[in-house]
């Protein structure tokens, strides 16, 4: 405990050297350096004990000014998110690094708009092509471009920036998590639908309270140090309970026993100044707090996975095997509900088995399965990867009925996930804009195709994902990705029609749901060799589009936090 508390002193004179000189563009290169330093420190506190950093909303060091106070409550409230999202440690990192540059080019009396403006154009100065530069201007221009056009993460560091002024009040009166969230509820009331507020507003009601004092009606002090319920118990009607250590204002001393109090005894101080960071050592250590950044790779997935084992299974142990996995229970659910014509919910898992069909249930864990570890993921763009998703899955069905090679519905959702998996993992889409374009085209677009394409990886994941998801004479088939690109003429062999079914089936779906003019010349080719290898009928590529347009109903998700 006192290495922990080493730490966290040692971490405060860090933050507080970092930002006492005014950076100029000369020293930008050490300063990212530092910056990169102090973001390991933060994460290592984190991994000692989640509830110090929760903590820091309602304890400042008494000998920070304005700059690093702000600074610090920013990256409390950055790291809480993160985690509670699950963003990848890369993702995760660079977040906190754009936070903390930040209090290098920060003085008293001036806002965030103006820290964010000054350590952009330092950065840019430096290198034009930084990673942190789009995350930077993102930030810059959240109050004056739509969230489409910037970084997916831009208007979320801008959010930090103000909730963490916020945090420090005003008049030298810092204001707990709650009143902030009632505050910015007040400002904006359709805040309350927002992930991030949900996540904060989660954190307020169960573990929020930690390093907060309070008195009781003995007028006795306490040092909140836990939590004994949950907010979930809390709701059932039960009181909820903290932790608590008796506190002497006059001599500043915190007593070692802890004693549970029910929070309706206790009357809460506001957030408090602090000069002995030892106060961290006695909050209760909470390792699973938040879940760490999820780094799962294909093995891991292919390890875990589950649809192997229902072959060999009776309805009854299915249910029981799937009843125990509520994640892959609920996908099933939710997409018995979904081809429900009367659209009921369906709560049942053995219901939901029988509609979507006992043959068929391997197909539909599978899609759970890939769902499931794209979501892990944390992209920013899921919502918009799983509408593309859906539209080459409607692709998939509408060419392989025109072809006479009908498919059904569930083994296209199996590969369609498996050939937009990577996506989620690409490490340029997550930070770019969904409305970025360079000559007419879209930035996002010309990506997916470089890797559909190109990537040789993808050939090989995709090969490896439809194996394992027993779709063998695809798998075959992606062996043969470039097979006849030039000469439409030549007969092709079943591994190679079935490679130009899919690659049709991608390119039709970028031609409707990522439109630009270059999409169609490569759409008209692909249309021209599918008619001639397929047997697919003769119909202009606009005719296609419009029918996939009509089958998949499919839009264009527009971004939030």
């Amino acid at each position: 405990m006192a290495a922990a508390n080493n730490h966290w002193l040692q971490f405060y004179q860090a933050l507080q050297q970092f930002c006492q000189p005014l950076a100029t563009p000369a020293t930008t290169k050490t300063l990212l350096q530092q910056s990169s330093n102090l973001v390991a420190q933060l994460l290592s506190l984190m991994a000692e004990n989640p509830l110090t950093i929760v903590a820091q909303c309602n304890l400042t060091p008494r000998q920070f000014t304005t700059p690093p106070t702000l600074l610090l409550k920013a990256l409390t409230v950055a790291v809480i998110l993160s985690r509670s999202m699950s963003w990848l440690a890369g993702r995760e990192q660079l977040f906190l690094h754009a936070i903390i540059l930040q209090g290098a080019f920060s003085k008293d009396g001036d806002n965030a708009q103006q820290r964010l403006l000054r350590t952009t154009k330092a950065v840019q100065q430096l290198d034009k092509q930084h990673a942190l530069l789009p995350l930077l201007i993102g930030g810059c221009y959240a109050n004056r471009q739509p969230a489409w056009q910037l970084h997916p993460d831009g208007p979320l560091l801008a959010l930090t920036n103000q909730l963490a002024k916020m945090l420090v009040g005003i008049s030298g009166k810092p204001c707990s998590l709650q009143q902030v969230l009632e505050q910015y509820r007040t400002q904006q009331p359709d805040a309350i639908t927002s992930n991030w507020y949900q996540l904060l507003q989660q954190l307020a009601d169960q573990h929020a309270l930690v390093g907060r004092f309070a008195k009781d009606y003995s007028q006795h002090y306490w040092f909140i140090c836990g939590m004994v319920a949950s907010g979930a118990l809390h709701k059932q009607g039960q009181p909820l309970q903290v932790y608590g250590r008796q506190f002497d204002p006059a001599s500043k001393l915190i007593a070692h026993d802890i004693v549970p109090l029910l929070l309706t005894d206790l009357k809460l101080l506001p957030p408090q100044y602090f000069r002995q960071p030892e106060w961290l050592n006695l909050l209760e250590t909470v390792a699973e707090l938040f879940s760490g950044p999820s780094e799962s790779t294909l093995q891991d997935f292919f390890g875990h996975s589950q649809q192997h084992q229902l072959a060999a299974l009776n309805l009854s142990k299915q249910v029981q095997l799937l009843e125990n996995q509520p994640v892959l229970r609920d996908f099933l659910q939710h997409a018995a509900t979904t081809i429900s014509r009367e659209q009921r919910p369906v709560n049942r898992l053995r219901h939901a088995i029988s509609m979507l069909g006992q043959n068929a249930l391997s197909h539909w864990v599978a899609q759970a399965e890939l769902h499931h570890y794209c979501t892990q993921l944390a992209n920013p763009h899921q919502q918009w990867l799983e509408q593309l998703q859906l539209c080459l899955q409607h692709a998939l069905r509408l060419l392989c009925d025109a072809a006479g090679h009908t498919i059904a519905l569930a083994e296209a959702g199996v590969i369609s996930r498996c050939a937009t998996l990577s996506l989620w993992q690409h490490p340029t889409l997550a930070h770019t804009p969904l409305a970025r374009q360079v000559q007419g085209q879209g930035v996002i677009a010309l990506l997916i195709q470089q890797h559909i394409w190109q990537d040789e990886l993808y050939q090989k994941n995709l090969h490896l994902l439809l194996q394992h998801c027993q779709q063998p004479a695809l798998a075959l088939a992606v062996t043969h990705w470039h097979s006849n690109g030039q000469n439409p003429s030549l007969s092709l062999k079943q591994p190679e029609k079935l490679a130009l079914l899919l690659r049709l089936s991608w390119q039709l779906t970028l031609s409707v749901f990522c439109a630009s003019e270059p999409q169609l010349p490569r759409l008209n080719k692909l249309l021209l060799q599918a008619q001639t290898n397929l047997t697919l009928p003769v119909q202009s590529a606009e005719d296609w589009q419009q029918q996939l347009l009509a089958n998949s109903q499919c839009y264009y998700p527009l971004p939030v936090m």
